[in-house]
């Protein structure tokens, strides 16, 4: 029997995607064990039990978990620079240097 931990009772579009854990956490820009934090603590993004270890999220779900959790555009964009760098990829600066 799948779980669905929701806080609205409106249809969910049919054509909405899935996202695992660790998807969902890389279009976060957070940690996976971040997401599964919050699920314990009962805040977060809404998700789908579908299974005994199986959860899944819905990218409409991320997506309006995302605008509402970072205080800004920039401050979100900071985030997603600092989490790739610790992966070990390269960020490519946006304004030309000057000197």
């Amino acid at each position: 029997m799948t779980d669905y931990h929701t806080a609205s009772s409106a249809m969910e579009p049919f054509d909405d995607v899935l996202l695992t854990t660790k998807e969902a956490a890389d279009l976060l820009a957070v940690s996976p064990s971040a997401l599964v934090y919050w699920r314990s603590a009962g805040n977060g993004p809404q998700f789908i039990r579908a299974g005994a270890r199986t959860i899944l999220y819905r990218k409409s779900h991320i997506l309006a978990f995302n605008a509402s959790y970072w205080p800004s555009e920039a401050f979100r964009q900071k985030a997603v620079e600092l989490r790739m760098r610790k992966k070990g990829i390269v960020v490519g600066q946006s304004g030309a240097d000057n000197s």
